[in-house]
């Protein structure tokens, strides 16, 4: 049995590890090495792993709701989308300028460029794609991924 069959997780899956987000790894050559980026990782990440499977983060496919909301939010100069660390539960759309946010409300410029609150749809079908509120989610990144992941099927 190959490792990535025994972590019940397709071959040449990506996904995250906790504690390590928000970097993407893929066990490759039937699971004998753990790659970042295409950089091979030391075996202590994959025995890992191994020796705890709940530590592997599924990156999710996304649903047509979702896909129409980041494509939405990509058309409109959006880059990044984070949960707010406060408690207050507010998601925030993140762009570089902040010409690209005047169409979303609630916008204000701050050190990590420009900021604007989600309303309610959008954020409902997000949730589920944000790991955490330390994680940013790459909205090209994660249409890229959908992409090839519905060409893998």
């Amino acid at each position: 049995m190959k490792i990535h069959e025994i972590l019940n997780l397709k071959d040449d899956e990506k996904f995250m590890i906790k504690g390590f987000e928000p970097a993407v790894f893929q066990l490759v050559e039937n699971g004998s090495r753990l790659v970042n980026e295409g950089i091979t990782m030391v075996s202590a990440f994959l025995c890992d792993i191994i020796n705890d499977p709940p530590k592997i983060v599924r990156l999710p496919r996304l649903t047509a709701e979702q896909r129409r909301a980041l494509e939405w939010l990509q058309d409109n100069g959006m880059k990044t989308v984070t949960m707010d660390g406060d408690g207050t539960k507010d998601m925030f759309a993140h762009a570089e300028e902040v010409e690209d946010l005047k169409k979303f409300g609630r916008t204000w410029t701050c050190e990590h460029g420009c900021e604007s609150v989600l309303d309610m749809p959008l954020y409902a079908s997000l949730l589920p794609l944000i790991p955490d509120w330390k994680t940013p989610l790459n909205i090209a990144d994660t249409l890229k991924d959908a992409k090839e992941k519905q060409n893998d099927t």
